[in-house]
């Protein structure tokens, strides 16, 4: 693979220690990105809830409202960037063969992997910061890399993710379960991509245009919306049975639904697949696990 590599620098060192210190345990990705989208989704909620169109009859400026949904949309963004780097992390430190392929060759490379472990960073940690996971076409890249495959986009995982997962359940309609019912793979990945990459154009505008005021269309917001929260939560259940991680999963137990997380196999369940109406739901209750 031709690719440059960012050296061991003070500046990388110290965004790898404060990634570090932000992300916590390594096998908790999962939970990690489900929260990280609950506290972006509860603002939204927030928003909705409290804006007002009119004030005495009269129109307001709308302005306000598309400024906070245009940060609503980036923070989508940042916590796509999140998890998939710390699925990167992840994969190499828990596939020895890939392991093993990234450190001949960052040994090629002329890395000095024994300054790299003196400063408690790890390889897959060092190896993560050479991909921008802002990026739809560099996260491709980033699972290319991992996996040694040639996938045109990220989406292209998702054939694979589906058929590993098997049955899954969604507590309401979405849009990720309307295309996967017209019967297109092909379909239900174009428009995932497509979706996906109309936030990150909106991202860009919000962070680098401050003339830019994001047109808020319901449809389109519903859309990014299944796009960021449910596609992303494929490829970790993917990868949590690929790995035997645990995994959210589904199962009616005396009159209720049951959700847990774990790696065991659990007769008649299914995939849980949380969306943003799971983060503000009231009906529901915790349970102490039984084990």
């Amino acid at each position: 693979m031709s690719k440059k590599i960012r050296k061991l620098k003070p500046k990388l060192i110290q965004e790898l220690k404060e990634l570090q210190k932000s992300r916590g345990e390594m096998q908790h990705f999962l939970t990690n990105f489900v929260l990280n989208l609950c506290h972006r989704s509860e603002s939204m909620v927030f928003l909705r809830e409290n804006y007002r169109p009119t004030d005495n009859g009269n129109l307001k400026d709308s302005k306000p409202f598309q400024v906070s949904v245009g940060l609503y949309v980036s923070s989508l963004v940042t916590c796509w960037e999140t998890l998939f780097r710390d699925l990167f992390v992840f994969i190499v430190d828990n596939d020895n063969d890939i392991y093993d392929r990234i450190y001949s060759f960052l040994q090629e490379k002329n890395i000095e992997l024994d300054a790299v472990d003196a400063m408690d960073i790890s390889v897959s940690e060092y190896m993560s910061k050479q991909f921008n996971f802002q990026d739809l076409a560099q996260t491709c890249e980033a699972f290319n890399f991992l996996f040694d495959r040639t996938e045109k986009k990220i989406t292209d995982y998702f054939d694979e993710a589906i058929n590993a997962i098997g049955a899954f359940q969604c507590s309401r309609p979405n849009y990720i379960l309307h295309w996967l019912q017209q019967g297109n793979i092909a379909l239900v990945k174009k428009e995932i991509f497509d979706t996906l990459e109309e936030a990150f154009n909106i991202r860009h505008k919000v962070i680098h245009d401050g003339n830019f005021y994001m047109e808020v269309i319901p449809e389109q917001m519903a859309k990014i919306e299944s796009c960021f929260v449910i596609f992303p939560q494929f490829i970790t259940a993917w990868l949590a049975i690929k790995y035997n991680q645990k995994r959210m999963v589904a199962f009616e137990k005396n009159g209720g639904t049951v959700m847990v997380l774990t790696t065991d196999f659990i007769e008649n369940s299914a995939i849980k697949i949380l969306d943003v109406s799971d983060f503000s739901a009231k009906d529901y209750i915790v349970v102490p696990d039984t084990k």
